[in-house]
């Protein structure tokens, strides 16, 4: 519940119309001192100071899948990634900090073929290979979904709208 409260972290639920929940992600906006990058593996901060999003969790039902609820929850937390991003740069109004959105990172089990391939489908790159991360053996690969976009611009401003109006960042999709 405490991650529902981060100012710089959101979470989205996907339910049926009868309220059971089908999906879920969470994800959030590195901070500009001490980004755990998930790309580069260290507790550095980007050197142009540029922001990362990541993508935490990601899980729809299995009896859901294959009806496009993890790319609208995938995408509903990208477009609040760049909401808290914008929301940054308007309430520091730019000053000594850049708040350019330069990617979106996650990382998967080596072993997920299904989530790799969705990952993929959406525009994510795989970024090398983390050996043992899930312990017993089990490998994470790191994906990138490289973002094009310089500074606080017009659909930023949207985004920030879209923001406002979630109660706790909370958003909820109905299906």
């Amino acid at each position: 519940m405490q991650f529902l409260y981060d100012a710089n972290a959101t979470c989205v639920v996907a339910e049926t119309l009868d309220g059971k929940i089908v999906g879920c992600g969470t994800a959030k906006l590195a901070a500009d001192d001490a980004s755990d990058c998930l790309i580069r593996g260290t507790n550095q901060s980007s050197p142009s100071g540029d922001k990362e999003g990541h993508i935490l969790t990601l899980a729809v039902d299995p009896s859901w899948r294959r009806r496009g609820i993890g790319r609208d929850i995938l995408e509903t937390l990208v477009i609040q990634i760049r909401a808290l991003c914008a929301r940054q740069a308007r309430l520091s109004k730019g000053v000594g900090q850049n708040h350019s959105l330069r990617a979106i990172v996650l990382q998967t089990c080596a072993g997920n073929m299904g989530a790799l391939k969705f990952y993929e489908i959406c525009g994510y790159q795989r970024q090398g290979l983390k050996k043992g991360y899930y312990g017993s053996g089990k490998d994470a690969i790191p994906m990138k979904l490289s973002l094009v976009q310089d500074g606080f611009n017009e659909g930023d401003k949207m985004e920030v709208e879209k923001e406002k109006s979630a109660t706790i960042r909370k958003w909820v999709a109905v299906y």
